[in-house]
């Protein structure tokens, strides 16, 4: 992201960690503010995949496939739901 840095991000830490950072920093050859930032949102880019990205084996992705092309049957509680639906989407059009 190529975007105007506005805005500011303060955290209180001890010496000890803020000298581990810097260390590692130096190591990279990178700033402190710059290698903090790019390990916290390399950090939070792989959390993130981790909570939206599904996996599935070859099996799990058959039968994933299988139920997209066959559906089974609407039952009662997923009818009932549909039709809750319906109405809230009708109440929030209004």
């Amino acid at each position: 992201m190529n975007t105007p840095k506005a805005l500011h991000l303060n955290i209180r830490i001890s010496e000890l960690s803020k000298n581990v950072l810097q260390r590692a920093a130096e190591l990279e050859g990178d700033t402190l503010s710059h290698f903090v930032l790019s390990q916290a949102l390399e950090s939070a880019y792989k959390r993130l995949s981790e909570t939206q990205i599904v996996s599935l084996n070859p099996e799990e992705q058959q039968q994933f496939f299988h139920l997209l092309e066959n559906p089974p049957p609407i039952n009662g509680k997923l009818s009932r739901a549909i039709e809750r639906y319906k109405r809230a989407k009708e109440i929030t059009l209004q």
